[in-house]
């Protein structure tokens, strides 16, 4: 049997009983996403994913502008066309919560996003 089965990491696993508490393994993978709203924030922030699981994301970002740990958002994520997946492009829209941030290049840092609501697909 694998160690990783459909993005889950096994409970048996090795890298399950480190100290990376990751439940989904992720994909480093640069998409444009947009906040469309959040806790007191009106969104239409374009930014960047650095990577993406089945559980959540994490986001480039200016430093000045990273929020705190526990606030909601709603985003889109854009997916480019590519030869032999899509003629057109896709929207990734769903609402997540910030879990938490992490510096990252100068004057970035990385917020990341969980997942708490089913991602919704749209052309």
């Amino acid at each position: 049997m694998s160690v990783r089965q459909c993005g889950r990491i096994s409970k048996g696993s090795a890298m399950a009983m480190s100290t990376d508490r990751r439940f989904y393994q992720r994909v480093p993978l640069r998409l444009p996403v947009t906040t469309l709203g959040s806790q007191g924030n009106g969104g239409g922030r374009k930014l960047s994913t650095a990577n993406v699981s089945a559980g959540g994301m994490l986001v480039r970002m200016p430093s000045e502008a990273a929020p705190g740990p526990g606030l909601s958002v709603r985003f889109e994520l854009s997916v480019p066309p590519g030869e032999g997946y899509s003629a057109s492009p896709c929207l990734i829209s769903g609402r997540g919560r910030v879990v938490r941030t992490e510096a990252a290049e100068e004057g970035q840092c990385g917020v990341a996003v969980e997942f708490t609501e089913r991602l919704a697909l749209g052309m």
